[in-house]
């Protein structure tokens, strides 16, 4: 499996460690946790978000689409239980990465 390390000093120099999936695989994941959708080599980030469950949030996702024209082939998932630190992180990452498809926290 392909993992991806994500590092900030906003994170307290943390690293945040990401398995990448095809999306019907990530589909699959019945956990809640962080996600980006990604073109894999070279890296780019397009979207930033978090979820209590990734199964029924990406089967569905209104920018999934969007995502795929820019080049995602994709979805980075970091498993986290602790809602109030999904939502700081995704916060921080979308600050830091400027994702093209999140319009929020920029």
């Amino acid at each position: 499996m392909i993992t991806l390390t994500w590092t900030s000093d906003k994170y307290f120099g943390k690293s945040l460690k990401f398995a990448l999936y095809k999306k019907t695989d990530a589909e699959r994941l019945h956990c809640a946790g962080i996600y980006m959708f990604i073109k894999y080599e070279p890296i780019n980030v397009f979207y930033v978000g978090q979820t209590e469950c990734f199964s029924d949030r990406l089967s569905n996702h209104e920018r999934w689409s969007e995502a795929v024209k820019f080049g995602a082939n994709y979805i980075a998932v970091a498993e986290e239980r602790n809602e109030t630190l999904r939502l700081n992180l995704e916060k921080i990452m979308i600050n830091e990465l400027q994702p093209p498809l999140n319009e929020q926290f920029k």
